[in-house]
């Protein structure tokens, strides 16, 4: 039996989620792989990956100079959620295994399943996702993947929180309770932890700030913890309402216009 025949027989693709636009295609190994080499990819591996059973954590932030970034994501993390992958950038290219594929077939009379992949293609554009997915029977896309790491200029920050103006109008994240201070105290005494290298930012002339949290001193699983507890607390949500997610860090260049909090 050639690919050609395995696809069609071995392979469903569904095409559903009614909040974006998608288009999928499939193509054989036979009929050549794309003939493009993708440059500059960041592979995210278990190692990279931490989970509480319901949500994501990477800790990899791609540096905000980038305009097209590429993944392949090794490690496996559920398709629905890769969406929302790193908001920040408008474009962005996600490569996996395709694991439906592989489930599909785990213990097949037929042996091993052939290897096969999936492309993403994400544009954000007007508060609209469109998608676009290619799967591959019988291979994976030619890859130059680079080492992670961030610049020695950035700050890795696992959390921001932003307030706006004190007065005119009052943000009311200002009279949020606990308050961001509070819950970081509550929280370091709960986990018996010490949260280091936190910094503040001064935006504007009528009281605006954001704080930005490296969580250094925390171990990933109490990242993805305070990450999720605080902004439970900050949406005022039931923990049970909260839908799963991956969270990223981001880079934040280092100026003078960032005060170290005290540790």
């Amino acid at each position: 039996m050639n690919l050609s025949i395995k696809a069609v027989l071995f392979f469903i693709w569904v095409a559903a989620n009614s909040s974006c636009s998608q288009q999928s295609r499939i193509m054989n190994a036979d009929s050549g792989i794309p003939d493009t080499t993708y440059k500059n990819v960041v592979e995210i591996q278990d190692r990279n990956v931490v989970s509480d059973g319901i949500n994501f954590l990477f800790d990899y932030p791609i540096p905000a100079k980038s305009t097209h970034p590429v993944l392949f994501i090794s490690s496996k993390i559920p398709s629905d959620l890769l969406d929302g992958l790193y908001p920040e950038f408008q474009r962005l290219t996600i490569i996996t295994p395709n694991w439906k594929f592989y489930a599909e077939h785990k213990g097949s009379r037929t042996g091993e399943p052939i290897a096969s992949s999936v492309i993403y293609n994400l544009n954000r554009e007007n508060e609209k996702l469109v998608k676009d997915s290619l799967v591959i029977m019988g291979g994976f896309p030619k890859m130059n993947i680079i080492a992670a790491g961030e610049e020695a200029t950035t700050l890795k920050v696992y959390f921001t929180e932003q307030y706006g103006s004190i007065c005119c109008p009052r943000d009311a994240k200002w009279d949020l309770k606990p308050s961001l201070k509070e819950f970081v105290a509550d929280f370091e005494l709960k986990n018996k932890v010490k949260i280091k290298d936190s910094y503040l930012e001064n935006a504007g002339e009528e009281g605006e700030v954001n704080y930005y949290y490296t969580l250094n001193g925390l171990s990933d699983k109490l990242r993805l913890q305070f990450i999720v507890e605080r902004t439970v607390q900050t949406r005022n949500m039931k923990a049970a309402d909260f839908k799963a997610k991956i969270y990223t860090p981001t880079e934040v260049n280092l100026s003078n216009r960032l005060k170290k909090l005290r540790d």
